[in-house]
């Protein structure tokens, strides 16, 4: 390597230092200094020639033999230097799974006060028996005359179906009365279904519904 004393090359205007056996690349400290001619031929330099200064005219320098040298002005006929790599920085997977874990959390977060909104918007069922008239065993039992086969209009397999007049605040009402079959499986099911049919239909020969027991 050339030691980059600089006070030693102050006021130097011709430079030889061929066939010295010297390597590395050429210091780029050496294009400040105003050299009328400069010798570097015969050595071990490596890697890009400068381009200013004495390095700016092909005339005015020598490289003889030293074979690893590229770039430079055009006039050198070197060829090009190699592009070093630069290392891609790779997203850490870890980052990525954060970043996935925190959008799903989002997105759960935001489909549970979805759902939330939407359960309070419905009527609770507490607050639609509330709306329904609360008629007692007894009266059910009267309306029917004891649950009598005469009643009987309807039966099914998971419930029967009695008519029945019932005196509510001196108006007699006409009522059919379904008695569920909670014995067979599916009974309970059915009637709400059957309910929830009968909510979205409206026909003038359908019954309205007035309470549940």
């Amino acid at each position: 390597m050339i030691p980059p004393s600089l006070s030693s090359l102050k006021g130097l205007v011709k430079l030889d230092v061929s066939h010295n056996n010297l390597s590395g690349q050429i210091p780029r400290f050496m294009e400040r200094f105003l050299l009328e001619y400069l010798n570097l031929s015969y050595n071990d330099f490596e890697g890009e020639v400068p381009h200013l200064g004495v390095f700016a005219n092909a005339s005015a320098f020598s490289i003889l033999r030293n074979n690893r040298l590229c770039g430079g002005i055009v006039e050198l006929g070197l060829p090009k230097c190699k592009e070093t790599k630069k290392h891609k920085h790779k997203f850490p997977v870890f980052v990525i799974v954060i970043l996935i874990a925190s959008s799903l959390l989002t997105i759960i977060c935001l489909a549970y006060a979805w759902c939330k909104k939407k359960s309070k918007s419905r009527p609770s069922q507490s607050s639609m028996r509330d709306r329904f008239l609360k008629i007692s065993y007894t009266q059910l039992l009267k309306a029917t005359n004891g649950f009598s086969e005469t009643n009987l209009i309807g039966n099914g397999g998971f419930s029967s179906v009695y008519k029945g007049v019932l005196n509510e605040d001196d108006d007699d009402t006409l009522v059919a009365v379904k008695v569920l079959r909670l014995q067979n499986r599916g009974a309970e099911r059915s009637f709400m279904r059957e309910c929830e049919a009968w909510r979205n239909i409206r026909h003038r020969n359908l019954l309205r519904i007035i309470t549940r027991k």
